[in-house]
C-alpha cells in the first residue's frame, strides 16, 4: 500500500483535514501513472524504463485549415497542423527530458513551429498565436532496444506483470501508449486484474458511449433551440451530445458567459455540478476562457458561478488558479495582437478586481492619488 499525506484543492470531493496522514491498501496495484511510472516503479524496488521526452503544441486563433496537414518527411520537429474546434494546432517537438515535472519551457520551440509550418501554411506567418502548451510523452523502452533518438522509441503501450517480470506480486504497470489509446489500455490492464482476482466479467469499455453520444439520433437539427442564437446553440449541442436539453432548457437566465467559446451560464453550472470548484475542469468541459481573450472577459464570470454554494475564500482560489493556468500558456505568445490582449487583460483584471494585489493606501497623505485634488479637497 502507501501512506498519503492530504491536502486541500478544488473541485467536487470530499477533503481530510490537510497535514493529517493515511494508510492505504489495496488488493492489487496498478502502476498508471504515464511518464511517472519510473518514479513509482522505483518506489517499490522496480525498474520500469519509462524516458519522458517533451513536446511543445502551439495554439492559433482560428482553424487556418480545416485538414489535417501532415509533412509526409522522416519523423522530425514541426510536422503537422491540426483544425480543433475553433483553432489550429501546431506540433510538435520531441526533446528527451530527466524529470517530467522539471523541464524547460523554451521559447524556440514555439519559434520553430510558426517558422517552419509556415512553410506549409503561408498564413501561420502573419496569424495570431493564442498560447503554447508542453506535454511529457511517456515512452516506454523495453530493455536491451538501446535507442538514441526518442522518434524512434515505439508509441505503442505495454502491460507489465511485475510478478512475472521482478517476482514483485500484487502490482502490474502500465506504460507507454497515447491519449488515443486510453481505452484500449484500460480494457488490457482491466482484464488483467480481473484474471488476478479471480473476477469473471465482460469488458464494454468498446461499446459503451462517451457522456452525451448515447443517443446521437435524438440529436436536435435545429440551431436556434432553447431560446439562445444560432451558433451558440449549435456549438453548445456539439458538446453536450443527447444532454443538450437536460441541460439548456431552463426557465432561467440563460445568458453567454464566455463570448468567445459560446458558452452559456446554463452549461457552466452543469460542468461545475460535475466539477466542483476546479474552474480548470470547468473549463476543459466546456472550453470556455479557451478563446482569443483567454479569460481575460470570462474568468471572473465563471468564478462567480460558483456563488453562494461556495465561500468567498473558494471562489477567489479557484478564479486565481484558473487565471494563472491561462496565463502559463500565454508567457511564450506574447507579441502583436496577443500582447496586447494580455496588457488589456491584466489592465482590466488588476484595476477592476485588484488582482495584482497593490497594496493601496486609503490615507490621502500616503495615496499614491490624491483624489481630494479632483473635488477641490472635499470629501
Amino acid at each position: 500500500g502507501v501512506e498519503v499525506r492530504h491536502e486541500s484543492g478544488p473541485g467536487k470531493r470530499t477533503h481530510a483535514t490537510p497535514g493529517t496522514t493515511e494508510a492505504i491498501t489495496a488488493d492489487y496495484v496498478v502502476n498508471a501513472t504515464g511518464a511517472w511510472a519510473g518514479q513509482i516503479g522505483a518506489m517499490a524496488d522496480l525498474e520500469i524504463e519509462v524516458r519522458p521526452s517533451k513536446g511543445v503544441m502551439t495554439i492559433m486563433n482560428v482553424r487556418q485549415v480545416d485538414t489535417v496537414i501532415n509533412r509526409c518527411r522522416p519523423k522530425g520537429d514541426a510536422d503537422i497542423v491540426v483544425p480543433h474546434e475553433t483553432t489550429a494546432i501546431l506540433g510538435t517537438t520531441d526533446e528527451e527530458v530527466s524529470d517530467p515535472d522539471d523541464y524547460p519551457e523554451a521559447g524556440w520551440e514555439v519559434d520553430r513551429m510558426i517558422d517552419t509550418l509556415s512553410e506549409l501554411v503561408p498564413i501561420l506567418e502573419e496569424a495570431r498565436t493564442v498560447r503554447s502548451f508542453w506535454g511529457v510523452r511517456p515512452l516506454y523502452e523495453p530493455p536491451g532496444t538501446g535507442t538514441e533518438d526518442p522518434t524512434d522509441i515505439t508509441r505503442d503501450f505495454f502491460l507489465l506483470d511485475h510478478a512475472d517480470r521482478d517476482g514483485v506480486s500484487g502490482m502490474s504497470s502500465i506504460v507507454g501508449g497515447k491519449f488515443t489509446t486510453y481505452r484500449a489500455m484500460a480494457e488490457e490492464i482491466s482484464d488483467h486484474v480481473c484474471e488476478k482476482l479471480g473476477v469473471t466479467a465482460t469488458c464494454t469499455t468498446a461499446e459503451e458511449p462517451l457522456p452525451g453520444s448515447e443517443h446521437v439520433e435524438t440529436l436536435e437539427a435545429a440551431m436556434d433551440d432553447f431560446g439562445l442564437r444560432s451558433p451558440v446553440a449549435r456549438r453548445s449541442k456539439q458538446r453536450l451530445g443527447s444532454r443538450a436539453r437536460d441541460v439548456l432548457e431552463t426557465d432561467e437566465p440563460n445568458p453567454v458567459i464566455c463570448q468567445c467559446e459560446g458558452v452559456t451560464r446554463a452549461e457552466i453550472r452543469d460542468a461545475i455540478s460535475q466539477s466542483g470548484s476546479d474552474l480548470n475542469a470547468v473549463r476543459i468541459r466546456t472550453r470556455a476562457s479557451m478563446g482569443n481573450c483567454q479569460g481575460g472577459f470570462c474568468c471572473q464570470n465563471m468564478a462567480n458561478e460558483l456563488h453562494p454554494e461556495y465561500d468567498e475564500e473558494t471562489v477567489r482560489e479557484a478564479l486565481d488558479e484558473l487565471f494563472q493556468e491561462r496565463w502559463k500558456g500565454e508567457r511564450h505568445a506574447l507579441w502583436g495582437e496577443q500582447l496586447s490582449q494580455a496588457m488589456l487583460n491584466y489592465a482590466l483584471h488588476a484595476t477592476t478586481m485588484n488582482r495584482d494585489r497593490d497594496p493601496a493606501s486609503a490615507d490621502a497623505e500616503t495615496a499614491a492619488v490624491d483624489f481630494a485634488a479632483f473635488d477641490g479637497g472635499s470629501r
